[in-house]
């Protein structure tokens, strides 16, 4: 009679299993880069507008708010909030109003995932064996 071996099935098993939750959590990953649900810098009729952030630091970034008019820089971290500056002067408030109209709009994911498909040569009826030129 043949015997079934169980502990080349098992780890069969653990391989694809891996495999599997490792393309569900980068899957995660890259749906929380690209679709972030938070609004920066849109216009939603609220009374406080982010208008810029940059991050200069795991856990830690600087933003830049409009709330009601005026210009509010923010220092935020894991656990604190602290105000870094305000700006009351009103051509400094215009131009930053010019530059965030002015900016060009996030891109999309299709439009993220079709760049590195072209630069990776990962295109439907493209030659195999390396990136394209």
């Amino acid at each position: 009679m043949n015997e079934i071996s169980f502990f080349p099935s098992f780890l069969k098993l653990i391989f694809a299993l891996a495999i599997v939750l490792g393309l569900m959590v980068a899957a995660v990953y890259l749906f929380r880069k690209f679709m972030n649900p938070s609004s920066v810098g849109h216009r939603d009729g609220s009374l406080i507008q982010v208008v810029s952030s940059r991050y200069i630091g795991p856990k830690a970034s600087i933003l830049l708010l409009d709330v009601l008019g005026k210009g509010i820089v923010v220092g935020l971290s894991s656990g604190q909030m602290t105000l870094l500056a305000a700006i009351d002067d009103r051509e400094a408030l215009a131009q930053v109003q010019t530059l965030r109209q002015n900016a060009p709009p996030a891109p999309v994911l299709s439009d993220v995932l079709k760049r590195y498909t072209e630069k990776f040569g990962i295109l439907p009826g493209a030659q195999k064996g390396g990136p394209r030129r």
